[in-house]
């Protein structure tokens, strides 16, 4: 299947900031893009709380720690089975 090209107007100052993020974290934002755009294929939504509320851009301490310890995303997990296979993480 042939790739399509797909252009996103971004705040430069954002982009930069995401950029030096996802590095650190082994990736760039084309990878992630295209992450993105396969979760919305999978769940056919949008992958994430979408509010107006300011709180709900923030995880707590205690529920980051949980997540921290939370081992259930595994490669039995079909979702991350895909993720993992189609970007080869």
């Amino acid at each position: 299947m042939a790739n399509s090209f797909l252009q996103v107007r971004v705040n430069e100052e954002d982009k930069e900031k995401a950029a030096r993020i996802l590095d650190s974290l082994g990736t760039n934002l084309s990878t992630v893009v295209n992450m993105l755009v396969k979760q919305i294929i999978i769940t056919e939504s949008i992958p994430f709380d979408v509010r107006l509320n300011k709180d709900s851009f923030t995880i707590p301490q205690a529920q980051s720690q949980s997540m921290e310890n939370d081992h259930s995303l595994s490669d039995t997990d079909p979702v991350i089975k895909g993720i993992r296979e189609e970007y080869e993480w």
